[in-house]
């Protein structure tokens, strides 16, 4: 059972204001939206607030459609007049000009993305959310444009933005001049709570993968993307193949970013086809992707680049010591945890990193089994606590303590 932690804070049970929150994108297709708003739903019914969730039943099947979602639920929901306060909370906001991946479109999709947040706000009077999952979108494609969107969405059109690490916070307030009253810190906590398998159990699981029981296993699981260093793995994989050594075996699963696959099948053929790798470059299932994780004696994040790394908290649940960069973002989620640090895009630093967990995998093991991570179970709870606090916040809600 996962623990939980007391609220920090309470409402008079008189309160009675109706609050609708709409969320986009779909909750449907994001596990932390779920966990978050299964939580605050929680917290709402303790407090007798009376609460409204809308979310896109699936992803949108054109721009407009994305676009339009939000602006549709809501002026229905004001000229029903059914709802006292309204909250729009937007996740990942670069989705909205970057519809399809599609490059060209950005300078038009941008300025239109702003007008039509700027407008609707005014007409509606509605507050706004926007949760930084990344501070800036992985692959930047028109800079000043797309800062530009970043800076005004932020600052001009968002009452609060939320973001998950300390770092995060810093960084938000250098690149878009936002205050400590706009910008709120909330964790990220586990997506799972993994039931660990006896040594029978996972070495009978490795025989179907032709690993043995005496092969140090490295995972990598995630999006295959230049930003998560896949490439610098790939280099101290090869690294490692020519200093043959034996007992060691390569997970690499994960969905490829568009057009990514060709290059590295390319580029790493030779890696990708060693018998010591095992390259899954698709999304698997969730079985799946949980028996990886338990047949894996490390888990691997070479990240060049890191805001929210939900990845290093997955590895953590299954109580595997992490190979990692030096990202301070990533730094700062694993705090005590057993873990070997690399230079961040640095081949020769993630080879020698390879090689030391090699070298002492039992020790690594024992001590990521004894660490604690009881903690990181209830950060939901605390994450929806300090949400739906500003929530009433931003709408004018008023309790008592």
């Amino acid at each position: 059972m996962i623990a939980r932690t007391q609220p920090v804070w309470s409402l008079c049970h008189t309160m009675k204001d109706k609050l609708c929150i709409v969320i986009v994108p779909s909750l449907n297709d994001y596990k932390y939206l779920q966990h978050l708003y299964a939580e605050v739903s929680l917290i709402s019914q303790k407090n007798d607030l009376k609460i409204s969730f809308y979310s896109p039943n699936k992803k949108p099947s054109s721009f407009l459609h994305l676009l339009l979602y939000p602006f549709k639920i809501i002026l229905n929901l004001v000229r029903r007049k059914s709802c006292e306060k309204l909250i729009l909370h937007l996740h990942w906001i670069e989705f909205f000009y970057r519809f399809g991946n599609n490059k060209c479109l950005v300078p038009l999709l941008a300025p239109l993305g702003i007008v039509f947040f700027k407008f609707f706000k005014r007409l509606s009077r509605i507050q706004i959310a926007i949760t930084l999952h990344n501070l800036v979108p992985h692959d930047v494609y028109w800079f000043s444009l797309e800062y530009a969107f970043f800076r005004i969405m932020l600052q001009k059109i968002a009452d609060r933005v939320f973001v998950h690490t300390k770092v995060s916070k810093k960084l938000s307030a250098m690149y878009y001049g936002l205050d400590d009253r706009t910008l709120v810190l909330i964790e990220h906590g586990l997506f799972r709570q993994p039931k660990m398998l006896d040594n029978l159990s996972r070495m009978h699981l490795r025989r179907q993968l032709n690993i043995s029981e005496n092969d140090v296993v490295f995972c990598f699981v995630g999006n295959i993307s230049k930003y998560k260093g896949i490439e610098i793995l790939l280099e101290a994989v090869r690294e490692i193949v020519s200093q043959k050594l034996i007992n060691t075996k390569f997970i690499i699963i994960g969905k490829p970013d568009s057009g990514y696959l060709d290059y590295l099948l390319t580029k790493y053929n030779d890696v990708i086809t060693n018998d010591r790798v095992i390259f899954k470059p698709e999304h698997v299932p969730e079985i799946e992707f949980e028996k990886y994780l338990t047949i894996s004696d490390f888990g691997v994040c070479p990240y060049i680049r890191a805001t929210t790394p939900s990845t290093l908290l997955d590895l953590m649940s299954f109580k595997l010591p992490i190979i990692t960069s030096d990202d301070p973002n990533v730094m700062e989620v694993l705090k005590e945890y057993p873990s070997i640090i690399a230079k961040r895009g640095d081949v020769h630093s993630l080879t020698n990193a390879l090689n030391i967990a090699y070298c002492n995998a039992l020790e690594y093991k024992q001590r990521a089994n004894a660490f604690d991570i009881s903690d990181l179970f209830c950060a939901w709870k605390r994450a929806a606590e300090k949400t739906f606090k500003e929530y009433l916040k931003i709408t004018g809600i008023e309790g008592c303590e």
